[in-house]
């Protein structure tokens, strides 16, 4: 029996349908696979690139450590003027540029001191210092509560202890203990994003259990000098010590006496204030590939030409150092980590 027309006409309009579906499968299964081979491709370059920018940071912090460990060499006092300071030009490697910043942390004032509570000497410098760069003094009965090992509010609006703290969303406790790094601000009752910018200049954390009790007067800010002892209190003296160490670095105490308004503390007192060298240094390193970005934020002790020590150690995507970054502060990130660490890294009491 002959099939008639219509039927055959019918069964190839079947069959070109189901070509047509079968071409078209098959198109959207070539297209998902290049995409997929293009997304796989494109991130393992991305992660090859990344690789070689996180080990050209890690170069970055072993050449500043070389610095350091080279100038001390040479110099028994360390000064602005000197090379691991000046800002340093990008390194060509071959293979990617090198970005390296080193910082003096022994000219800043270490948050540690307030450990001894806000009425100590510690927490009246760091209330001269808050006051100077246009904060709340009340901040330092915040930071003094999280630091000391008691759970006794200060007396000051800002003051705050467990209460406080376990009312937040989400709760965490205070670590009653002292600051494991600058970053750890973030968590404390009054210091936003403006106050860490302000102060990010003047202050360094301790990595042991004896917080500085002196500055570097060779490398201070300005603020830092001024804010030190109520007698040195004035531009003109802060202005006087900067003009002095520049070229060559304050070097002894009868040098530092002959500076303008400094010679009405003793040589004791400024004993008691200032050292000439520095120990701890804060090295950021940036390795940059084809504008990917890996950097390492480290913090070293140098305690003598051939023996440095590491004592923190981040390593962070993106940029970090000065030209290639503009943020002042602790990144998001860091921040959250330390918040959901915060219970483990606790001082016991």
């Amino acid at each position: 029996m002959r099939r008639a027309p219509e039927d055959r006409a019918s069964e190839r309009g079947v069959a070109l349908l189901v070509t047509l579906f079968a071409t078209a499968l098959l198109t959207v299964l070539v297209i998902e696979f290049t995409y997929s081979t293009q997304v796989d491709t494109r991130r393992t370059a991305l992660w090859a690139k990344g690789r070689r920018a996180h080990l050209l940071a890690e170069a970055g912090v072993m050449l500043g450590m070389e610095l350091l460990g080279q100038d001390v060499r040479f110099t028994g006092a360390d000064s602005l003027d000197e090379l691991w300071a000046r800002p340093l030009p990008p390194l060509e490697t071959g293979g990617g540029l090198i970005h390296v910043a080193i910082e003096d942390l022994d000219g800043r004032f270490d948050l540690n001191r307030l450990r001894s509570g806000a009425g100590a000497r510690g927490g009246q410098v760091f209330g001269r210092l808050v006051s100077a760069v246009g904060l709340d003094p009340g901040l330092v009965g915040a930071l003094a509560d999280w630091i000391d090992r008691n759970r006794l509010v200060t007396r000051s609006p800002e003051g705050a202890e467990d209460l406080y703290y376990e009312a937040l969303d989400p709760p965490y406790e205070p670590r009653n203990g002292m600051l494991a790094s600058r970053a750890e601000l973030a968590l404390v009752r009054g210091f936003d994003a403006e106050a860490l910018a302000r102060l990010d200049p003047y202050v360094a954390v301790s990595f042991d259990d004896a917080p500085r009790e002196r500055v570097n007067v060779n490398t201070a800010p300005e603020w830092v000098l001024r804010t030190v002892h109520p007698a040195l209190d004035d531009p003109a003296v802060s202005a006087a010590i900067v003009a002095a160490r520049k070229g060559v670095p304050i070097r002894s105490f009868e040098t530092l006496r002959q500076i303008p308004g400094v010679g009405v503390l003793g040589e004791r007192a400024l004993a008691d204030l200032f050292v000439f060298s520095s120990t701890r240094f804060r090295i950021r390193a940036t390795g940059e590939v084809d504008e990917v970005f890996q950097s390492i934020d480290a913090v070293v002790e140098r305690r003598s030409a051939s023996d440095l020590r590491v004592h923190y150690w981040l390593a962070r995507r993106g940029p970090l150092v000065a030209g290639i970054d503009t943020e002042g502060t602790a990144s998001l990130a860091e921040t959250e980590l330390l918040r959901s660490r915060n219970r483990r890294l606790r001082t016991a009491p």
